[in-house]
């Protein structure tokens, strides 16, 4: 299986938190009101409904997008780093460790530009991947409140599948998330064959499943 099919697995895995939550949160609002698909405002559970309609249709999808965007920054980052650092070994190559910003993007795009000259046209979109995880990480995708406010309103002008809301937050639809994803793989199809022993960068091993499961329990021992 190439490193990329597996990259896309995890990634649909990813994609179903969005689905779960929000089903979830219908499954909730089901069982606390009787399916009532509206309520009057002097009901004493109108509050309530509009709480659990706000998760359904902006909450739950917002926060599901920015855990996908986490997630996938930060095993591109890290594979990335790491594919870099066999290819060193078997080509006699300078570390991307040695570079300035060597875990960065700005340290991964001159290895692979520079170093390796490997020929990959979506950086661009790579770094708008940065750009928005690090607004997520800093400011829970809240523009105002971001050191890059005014890079972050020029990329949300330029980027079609970003719209800065109302509320001063970043939304992000799914033709972002897809391209993204898209971007990230065509990545690891052009750089993965450059390895030729690949360290086991997707472990699917049970021991650490196993012990995920014992501790996640919280049974005390």
């Amino acid at each position: 299986m190439k490193f990329s099919q597996k990259f896309l697995y995890l990634f649909e895995q990813l994609e179903m938190l969005e689905k779960g939550i929000v089903n979830q949160s219908i499954e909730q609002y089901k069982e606390a009101f009787g399916g009532e698909k509206s309520i009057s405002i002097d009901n004493p559970n109108f509050v309530k409904v509009t709480m659990y309609e706000h998760f359904v249709h902006y909450e739950g999808p917002i926060i599901a997008r920015y855990m996908i965007i986490s997630q996938l920054y930060s095993l591109f980052e890290r594979y990335a780093i790491s594919f870099s650092k066999d290819i060193s070994k078997i080509e006699a190559l300078i570390s991307i460790t040695d570079l300035n910003g060597s875990q960065s993007f700005k340290g991964i795009k001159t290895y692979y530009t520079k170093v390796k000259d490997v020929n990959y046209a979506s950086w661009d979109k790579i770094d708008t991947l940065r750009q928005v995880r690090n607004l997520i990480a800093h400011s829970d995708g809240y523009v105002m409140y971001s050191d890059q406010k005014n890079k972050t309103e020029r990329l949300a002008n330029q980027h079609s599948n970003l719209k800065i809301l109302s509320d001063g937050r970043l939304a992000v639809n799914s033709r972002f998330l897809k391209e993204s994803m898209r971007a990230v793989m065509e990545f690891f199809d052009i750089v993965e064959p450059l390895v030729a022993e690949p360290d086991s960068l997707l472990s699917f091993g049970y021991n650490h499943v196993n012990e995920f499961i014992e501790f996640s329990d919280g049974k005390e021992t």
